[in-house]
């Protein structure tokens, strides 16, 4: 039976943990940088995980709504337009 050494036990807990580290990396969806699998956020980029941009956050999500309204909005009244000098 081999004898094992401290230093031996110190070797495999170090590979196992190299190996779960290794486990727990993902990539960024946005640039592909290597980041860690529980991060909310890549440090290289700036982009949510779930892809959401942390600079637009949830006020880009509103301001892109709000334009769309408008130009519908403004699509109805150039179509509805012509129609108005005839009342």
């Amino acid at each position: 039976m081999p004898r094992h050494t401290d230093e031996d036990e110190f070797d495999e807990t170090a590979e196992a943990e190299d190996a779960q580290e290794t486990a727990l990396e993902t990539f960024c969806p946005d640039c592909r940088a290597p980041i860690h699998a529980t991060a909310d956020i890549c440090p290289k980029c700036g982009m949510w995980v779930d892809g959401e941009a942390l600079r637009g956050g949830k006020s880009g999500v509103r301001t892109n709504m709000l334009l769309r309204v408008v130009v519908v909005l403004l699509l109805i009244l150039a179509l509805t337009l012509p129609f108005l000098r005839y009342l």
